[in-house]
This record gives structure tokens, sequence and C-alpha cells, in this order.
């Protein structure tokens, strides 16, 4: 088996609006959802120069275009708390779509990819894998032999818990600043904007249909063991969308 992955489908964070990004798991269950080739980068700064739709930093701390679709949140200044969408970027200015109005000099600030995949590294994948579903019915109940009418009404999801062991801090801080992330089924962030959280995609080791599921993170621990030096130990706890009506598990 190949390496698992968690992510957000290719292109989620630059879709034209809602139903652009919910047409994106359309084929879920039916063909494989293609996930982005992009990984999780967070970065912060000091603001040292700002124009109408723009931020900038006194050195060049970015990669050309490796925040374009993610977010900036700032922390300090009279916007603190607000997300600006980003657009583009040089190695020190980024552009966001709308209004830096209210944004000044030596606010602090910290950026975020957009729609980003996490691969577990090699012989680390996830150990354990853990759910259930439950077929939520009402019946009608007659002498037993009589029979009786049972009527299925959906599939109610249970806990799908996975566990994995990481060997290098970055790898932790990637992939629980993916696990953090809220994104929109419109591209935006789904928690400041209110919106819709579009699912993760967690795929087990093959880029299939079978392999993929539909998954939000509720929470995620890190497990730290001293007499196992280097080695964190992640739990992550997912609620399921849904699964396919035919696919079963």
């Amino acid at each position: 088996m190949g390496q698992w992955k968690i992510g957000y489908p290719n292109g989620l964070d630059s879709v034209a609006n809602e139903n652009a990004g919910i047409a994106l798991y359309d084929k879920w269950g039916i063909l494989p959802i293609t996930l982005s080739s992009k990984t999780t980068v967070v970065k912060g700064g000091q603001v040292s120069s700002v124009t109408s739709n723009s931020l900038g930093v006194s050195s060049s701390i970015f990669t050309i275009n490796e925040f374009a679709g993610g977010f900036i949140k700032m922390r300090s200044g009279s916007k603190k708390g607000t997300v600006f969408k980003v657009v583009s970027n040089t190695t020190t200015t980024l552009t966001i779509s709308g209004s830096m109005t209210g944004v000044s000099t030596n606010d602090y600030f910290e950026v975020i990819t957009g729609s980003t995949t996490f691969t577990f590294p090699v012989d680390r994948n996830p150990i354990r894998r853990d759910y259930k579903w439950i077929t939520k019915a009402a019946s009608a109940r007659f002498p037993y032999y009589e029979g009786g009418y049972h009527l299925p009404m959906g599939r109610e999801l249970d806990d799908f818990v996975i566990q994995a062991f990481l060997t290098s801090e970055s790898q932790v801080r990637e992939l629980m600043a993916l696990l953090n992330l809220k994104i929109s089924y419109s591209g935006g962030d789904a928690i400041y904007d209110s919106q819709f959280a579009a699912p993760l995609i967690l795929e087990e080791g093959e880029n299939s249909a079978h392999r993929q599921y539909l998954v939000y993170c509720t929470d995620a621990k890190e497990i730290r063991d001293a007499t196992k030096a280097g080695i964190r130990e992640i739990m992550m706890h997912f609620e399921a969308v849904d699964i396919p009506s035919y696919r079963g598990i």
C-alpha cells in the first residue's frame, strides 16, 4: 500500500462560488478525487508597508505565489482577527482580494496556504482505523408471527479514528495546521466567514474511489512519550460525511 494522505480537492481555494466548490465532490465514491498537490505552510511577520490591497515585509520570506489562494490573519492593530484572502504573492508582498484599509505598518500577521494535502511519511501510515455506522429507521412492529415493517431513513455515521506516529516536529506542525484550517465550499475561511465547511478527503494509500473518505476533523491530540525520544503519537477523531449507498464501507 502507498502512503496515506489527507487534504482538500485540488483547486478548492480558487473556485468561483459555493456551487463550484460543491461540484468538486460530486464524483466521490464513483471516481477518485484529485487532491491538492500543495503542502501546508504557515508563516508570520510584521507589516513594513501597506497599499490599498497588499502588505509588504522588509525581507524576502515568501516563495512566489506559495500563498495564492491562502489566508492572512491579522494578529494586532485595528484589524486584529480579520482574515483576508490572498490572490498572489512575491517574495516580500502579499496581495489580497479586497481592501487593506485599517491595516498599518508594524502590525503583526500570519499567513497560511489554502487547499493543501498532508502525506504521511513512508512507513508511517496510520496504524489504526476505527469506525462504525448506524442505519436510522422507523419501524411498525406487529405480533412476531405476522412480521412488521422497517422503513430506512438514512445512515448516521459514528466515530472515525486514525492514529499515526510522526518523527518530525515540522510534520506535526504541518498536519495540525491543515486540520485547524476549515475551508468553505466557496474557497474562504469557513469559520471567519460563517460558511459551510468543505470536508477533508482521507485517502488510504491510493488514489481510488474505494480508498477515499470524506471527513471532518472534530479533534486531534498529540501525545509525546518521554521514553521514545522524537516520536509523536497523533490521534485524529473524524466525523465521516456519509458513504455511497451502494459501495458500502
